[in-house]
């Protein structure tokens, strides 16, 4: 496999996951706040009920904001993959893919949340139109799904990086 400079350079630079977990952190942080305050606007209104896609973000990124701190950690202090067992960092790295998976789930919720004639972005409800509310569900969906392609990154050259050492061992 031929790899070019650009390829390499992300392959080798010790800083690139640290970058893209820089991304996923400040990403799911925002997601954390956004569904915060979509849960704080809907908080006065009984009519509405909670979207799933608030409290999944909720939950999802205060779980996963300690984890990429914890992982970028270990990228940096731990044995390197040849001294330690290969199975405990391919262990750490699918991890990643759970988040994922979760992440992708959510940015199913938010999608469908603004499509949702029973919430606050659609008129026809039971709860009334709210165009601050639905801004917000609409920043919750992009900031998803940049956090999803960020984190897809992350694991991607995770992966390489890893099955790259350990075919070079």
């Amino acid at each position: 496999m031929i790899l070019t400079p650009d390829k390499h350079f992300i392959l080798k630079n010790p800083f690139m996951p640290l970058i893209f977990r820089l991304i996923v952190f400040t990403f799911s942080a925002t997601a954390l706040a956004i569904s915060g305050s979509i849960l704080q606007h809907l908080r006065d209104d009984s009519e509405c009920q909670k979207g799933a896609s608030t409290y999944m973000a909720l939950i999802v990124d205060a779980v996963a904001l300690p984890y990429i701190v914890f992982i970028t950690v270990d990228e940096y202090r731990a044995p390197p993959i040849g001294i330690r067992p290969s199975g405990q960092k391919l262990r750490l790295t699918l991890l990643d893919l759970l988040f994922i998976v979760f992440d992708a789930a959510n940015l199913s919720l938010a999608f469908q949340a603004l499509n949702d004639p029973e919430w606050v972005c659609q008129q026809s409800g039971i709860c009334r139109l709210q165009m601050a509310i639905c801004n917000r569900q609409r920043a919750l969906a992009a900031v998803l799904l940049i956090a999803l392609v960020a984190w897809l990154t992350t694991f991607v050259v995770s992966l390489v990086r890893l099955v790259a050492r350990v075919v070079a061992r």
